[in-house]
């Protein structure tokens, strides 16, 4: 090999072996909570909070003029994932399920009571800020927290089919915040935000 062909090897190796130029790079991720041993992390939170903030923007009530605090947004969004990450416990523990049949069901009695069609409820949901899977997502939820009410508050009330609709829903909100209270005390929870 000649020096030449020498000098131009050694100059690709050196290239190829250089470490590249070096960027501050900022906080690409970070676990804002633990609940049991699954972790909840700053894009859920971002991700879960993005159509409330959008609601609040379009509305007009973000910002400092209109009153509402976008951390204050996020902080009840993260005790939402937390009871959220509570009720799964549950429902895994219960083997408490949701078919993919039980959220169309649902997407479709949302549109009944809406007066709507399933793909204009799917376009409002996306005017919201929702994608698709999100608001699957977000029936799916809605399904299992019904399910765990079912199994394991409803029961907890005495009489519960002689009572008026009002007092359901007052003793099942009321039972419903024991439950959870109780689930968080028995269950590691580990707020980072």
């Amino acid at each position: 090999m000649s020096v030449s062909g020498v000098c131009v090897s050694l100059a690709l190796v050196s290239l190829a072996t250089a470490s590249p130029p070096t960027k501050p790079v900022g906080i690409l991720e970070r676990i804002v909570a633990i609940v049991g041993s699954d972790a909840i992390l700053l894009s859920e939170l971002r991700a879960r909070a993005k159509p409330l903030l959008s609601k609040l923007v379009t509305s007009g009530a973000g910002g400092a003029q209109g009153g509402v605090d976008p951390q204050k947004v996020f902080r009840d969004m993260l005790d939402r994932l937390i009871d959220e990450r509570l009720i799964a416990l549950e429902a895994d523990k219960s083997a408490l399920t949701v078919t993919p049949a039980e959220v169309d069901a649902a997407a479709q009695s949302m549109a009944t009571s809406r007066n709507v069609t399933v793909p204009e409820l799917f376009k409002a949901a996306n005017a919201a800020g929702f994608t698709d899977d999100e608001y699957r997502a977000e029936l799916r939820r809605q399904l299992l927290f019904g399910k765990v009410i079912q199994l394991r508050v409803r029961p907890q009330i005495k009489g519960f089919a002689k009572l008026t609709e009002a007092e359901k829903e007052t003793q099942l909100d009321a039972e419903w915040h024991k439950w959870l209270a109780a689930r968080r005390a028995g269950t590691y929870v580990d707020i980072r935000l």
